[in-house]
């Protein structure tokens, strides 16, 4: 496994446990606590006893340099140490001048690479003619994806409780988000059908209401479905399609993908709700009609 994708995994060292542990935010504490073990491993192997800002510097150049963090990543990280240091060790990396100006050089002439996004033709195509007992899975997270504005961190979240039949549409409540704010989408025909025809594959007494879980070989298993193997999702639609550098369809393309279409859809959609939440319109019409 690449470095950074063990930084994006879920699973992280063990830390001490205080009650300052509490302070760290509810959503991400387990990010902040991998962060925080990553670079408590790294001191460890190179034989380091105290934290300085010659350690940390040392620590993000062989980030930026060894690994290729991207700079935006590895602001993050450094906020996340921010934290976990001050809490765990005393020590305010803040005040750590030489640090702060390393991580802005590093951030001078970059531009954000944006995922690419799919047209809706490329969606039809995809669900036609990719075989369902091998893509159905992807099929239904990219229904999500495209039909709630859904970023890759939220699918996993989706419970079964969560999706419920009106009418022959398929209305999605999306309490966990980002921002905190509830949300709801609807889903119609005719891809209501693919969404039923995964669900059915659902074996009994899973110990687990989250919707998506495992498929392989036409059969789903009871293991959940993570955020990476989410991530990868729109890559694999590209490679299938034969799109153009499918390296570039990230883990935002679904949702990219949404906004684009969503914009695309005309003055008549847009005004249904305010510009900075375009996320929201889909409760007001379902968006995979558009396509």
């Amino acid at each position: 496994m690449e470095w950074q994708e063990e930084f994006e995994c879920e699973e992280f060292l063990e830390i001490p446990q205080k009650t300052e542990k509490e302070t760290l935010p509810a959503k991400s504490k387990k990010r902040y606590e991998f962060a925080y073990g990553r670079f408590k491993e790294w001191i460890k192997s190179h034989g380091i006893n105290v934290i300085s800002e010659n350690v940390l510097l040392k620590y993000f150049y062989e980030l930026s340099t060894t690994h290729k963090y991207s700079p935006p990543t590895l602001w993050n990280l450094y906020s996340m140490l921010n934290t976990t240091i001050k809490i765990f060790d005393n020590v305010d990396i803040e005040k750590y001048g030489k640090l702060l100006a390393f991580l802005k050089r590093k951030n001078v002439g970059y531009k954000a690479k944006q995922s690419k996004v799919f047209k809706a033709t490329e969606i039809k195509r995809f669900l036609m003619e990719a075989p369902d007992n091998r893509y159905l899975l992807t099929k239904v997270a990219m229904i999500f994806g495209v039909a709630g504005g859904c970023r890759k961190g939220e699918l996993p979240n989706v419970t079964i409780n969560d999706i419920q039949e009106l009418d022959g549409v398929l209305v999605v409540e999306m309490p966990e988000t980002k921002t905190n704010i509830p949300r709801s989408f609807t889903i119609d025909e005719p891809f209501v059908t693919y969404v039923k025809m995964y669900l059915a594959l659902r074996p009994p007494n899973v110990p687990t209401d989250r919707f998506f879980l495992n498929y392989q070989k036409g059969r789903c298993t009871v293991q959940v479905v993570g955020i990476n193997k989410f991530g990868g999702m729109p890559k694999e639609v590209a490679t299938f399609l034969g799109l153009k550098e499918p390296h570039l369809y990230t883990g935002h393309a679904f949702r990219r993908t949404s906004a684009t279409l969503l914009a695309n859809a005309g003055p008549s959609i847009i005004s249904m709700q305010k510009p900075e939440r375009w996320k929201s319109t889909q409760d007001e019409e379902g968006l995979l009609g558009l396509i």
